[in-house]
């Protein structure tokens, strides 16, 4: 299983802490075939993605990757006898080089884990997912089956475990008690906690008898059975009623769960844990995106955009006022016409265990002729300073790829070591009218980023990324949601379109990380 290793990284402004560097995530890599593949992988920090776009997807199954990475075949094996060690996550082959012969493994990254399952709905329309250790909590927005001939919009919720090939389909919205005549317009932003007792924390935008569209707060045990009655958020106007594409966004700040979500005029509420709700954004600029920051503190943030203006702004304290940041972004002027692109979607990925370095991607487009995604690190200080470094902008933003979601994580014994753990949508590249969905890892050394910069990343699977869905446009795979459990397996969602008059699905899916060893970086596998 050879493939060539391309370059695939990120370029971002490391705190001050980590010294002066930049990464990037060179999305032009990303315009070869894609391979499905191996890799050395990460796990999965606090991500959430909102706005129009950032958390399902159209299409493909699960684990439908073009090549996994079975390993264990003992390339050229004969001089060195049998080299097979039994182990998934290594491609064992005989290494000749300097004369000798001696049996390497070669760790090859993402593998399928035994779960791949589609749930069919009348219309899928979002798909959400978090994580702790413990399990994957998601939620799928369709219409259903009404019982009488129709369909009715609900939200439904699952959990699955970290092994195991079992899904349990666990609430429907519309059967609380206290909503009974209410319709959930949007799928649950969701939030794990690692501590006991491991709740769920969820928002979600639900449709009033009196026709009024709020937000309301859901609490779930680690079953993810309702631990409460579900509650409007005060003051908590939601501003999609049509879309059904938007979704709240959910975070942990001091283990601590914030939800946020944009209004109808374009302000942005943050729910805070035992005070009132925050008013954020700009009058001037109504938010159109929106993601999760965390600042250097621990402090919760948000990214948002006015049309492709970015802004970073801290969930100030009560009382205190709420300044917005704009962001240096790369210029559009270059994209393909017509020139008048708007940001729709938007993500970052983070960890707790380093907090104020925050990986973000977001997604422009003009709606007729091209999707283009940019990546950046939104650095935040203490203090609530930001910055961006745009030293990669003549490599995007990158055409015809969108909605990319991204997890972080600092595996325990490695703390200067990032994994960064990557879902890219994308247009086939050679195949026209085909969508694909790529996962991709990338591992980051803290350390080499102020003495030796391109050393510090490590591409973890090959070719483009590890292909999880490939599928032509009528039934495509598109706005995955990822999560990471216990440091080592990816949980995967997105919607599965269908041709008119079929039913659509939403397939999920686990992957397990392939860590590399000490011998994958002294002996590269021989491409």
């Amino acid at each position: 299983m050879r493939a060539s290793r391309r370059s695939l990284a990120w370029l971002v402004a490391a705190p001050a802490a980590l010294g002066s560097c930049s990464l990037f995530l060179d999305f032009d890599e990303l315009q070869g075939g894609g391979t499905g593949g191996a890799a050395a992988g990460g796990s999965g920090g606090t991500s959430a993605s909102a706005g129009s776009g950032g958390a399902a997807g159209a299409g493909g199954a699960a684990g439908a990757g073009a090549g996994g990475a079975s390993g264990d075949a003992g390339v050229d094996a004969s001089p060195c006898g049998t080299c097979d060690d039994g182990d998934r996550c290594t491609e064992d082959y005989c290494d000749q080089r300097g004369g000798g012969a001696v049996c390497r493994h070669y760790t090859v990254g993402i593998v399928e884990d035994g779960l791949a399952q589609t749930a069919l709905g009348a219309q899928v329309h979002r798909v959400t997912l978090a994580a702790n250790d413990r399990a994957f909590y998601g939620s799928v927005l369709m219409d259903r089956d009404d019982g009488a001939g129709g369909t009715v919009l609900d939200v439904q919720t699952f959990t699955f475990g970290p092994s195991g090939p079992d899904v349990t389909w666990a609430n429907r919205l519309r059967d609380y008690p206290a909503l009974s005549g209410f319709a959930p317009m949007s799928a649950l932003a969701l939030s794990a906690s690692n501590v006991a007792p491991f709740e769920v924390a969820g928002w979600a935008a639900v449709l009033e008898p009196t026709s009024q569209l709020h937000v309301y707060r859901f609490r779930f045990d680690q079953a993810f059975a309702p631990q409460s009655a579900a509650r409007p958020v005060s003051g908590s106007e939601f501003g999609d009623a049509t879309g059904r594409i938007a979704v709240p966004i959910a975070w942990r700040s001091a283990g601590e769960a914030y939800g946020a979500w944009i209004g109808p005029d374009g302000s942005i509420t943050v729910d805070r844990p035992g005070i009132l709700p925050a008013t954020l954004g700009a009058s001037a600029s109504p938010a159109t995106a929106l993601a999760p920051l965390l600042a250097a503190d621990g402090r919760p943030g948000v990214l948002w955009f006015s049309g492709t203006t970015a802004y970073a702004q801290m969930v100030p304290q009560v009382g205190a006022p709420a300044t917005a940041t704009v962001l240096p972004t790369c210029p559009t002027a270059g994209l393909p016409p017509p020139s008048t692109y708007v940001t729709y979607d938007a993500d970052t990925a983070f960890s707790a265990a380093l907090p104020g370095l925050n990986f973000a991607t977001w997604t422009s487009s003009n709606f007729t002729t091209a999707y283009a995604t940019e990546a950046q690190a939104v650095t935040a200080t203490a203090g609530g300073a930001f910055a961006v470094s745009l030293d990669d902008c003549d490599r995007q933003p990158a055409l015809d790829t969108f909605n990319v979601v991204s997890e972080v994580v600092v595996r325990q014994g490695e703390p200067q070591i990032l994994y960064e753990v990557t879902a890219v949508p994308r247009r086939h590249p050679a195949q026209a009218g085909v969508i694909q969905i790529l996962l991709q890892v990338i591992r980051i050394d803290l350390d080499l980023l102020a003495t030796s910069p391109k050393d510090a990343f490590r591409v973890l699977v090959p070719g483009d990324g590890y292909e999880v869905a490939a599928a032509p446009d009528a039934t495509a795979p598109s706005l995955p949601a990822l999560a990471v459990s216990g440091a080592d397996r990816i949980g995967i969602a997105y919607r599965r379109d269908a041709p008119s008059g079929q039913p659509q699905g939403a397939t999920l899916g686990r992957y397990r990380m392939c860590f590399a060893t000490s011998d994958d970086l002294q002996h590269p596998r021989p491409d």
